[in-house]
C-alpha cells in the first residue's frame, strides 16, 4: 500500500513495543510488549490490522521485522544466542 509518510525507523534501530494496548483485536504479542529489540527488515506498508478487522479502513502502516533477545524476553533463564522475530507495525513500536 502507499502511504504519504517516510518509515519512522531504519534497519538496525533500536525499538521498544509499546507496553499498553487497547481491549479488542490487535496483533502485538503480550510477551513482546515493554521490550526492546532491533529494527532487522523493513517489509514496506502493509494493510494494518486493527482497524481494517473494525471495518475502519486499512489504514496502512509501515511494517517491520523486529528482533528481540531472548534474554531480553524471558531473563536469565533464556539462552544467550536465542532471539525471537517479529512483524510490528510503526504504531506499535516506540523509540528506545
Amino acid at each position: 500500500r502507499e502511504v504519504k509518510t517516510k518509515p519512522k525507523y531504519s534497519l538496525g534501530d533500536q525499538v521498544c513495543a509499546v507496553s499498553h494496548m487497547q481491549s479488542g483485536h490487535h496483533r502485538l504479542p503480550r510477551y513482546i510488549r515493554g521490550h526492546f529489540g532491533e529494527i532487522v527488515f523493513y517489509h514496506g506498508a502493509h494493510v494494518f490490522p486493527d482497524s481494517n478487522a473494525k471495518f475502519a479502513g486499512e489504514n496502512p502502516q509501515h511494517l517491520y521485522n523486529v528482533r528481540f533477545s531472548a534474554k531480553e524476553l524471558w531473563g536469565d533463564a533464556a539462552r544467550m544466542r536465542d532471539t525471537v522475530s517479529v512483524d510490528l507495525w510503526e504504531s506499535y513500536l516506540e523509540p528506545e
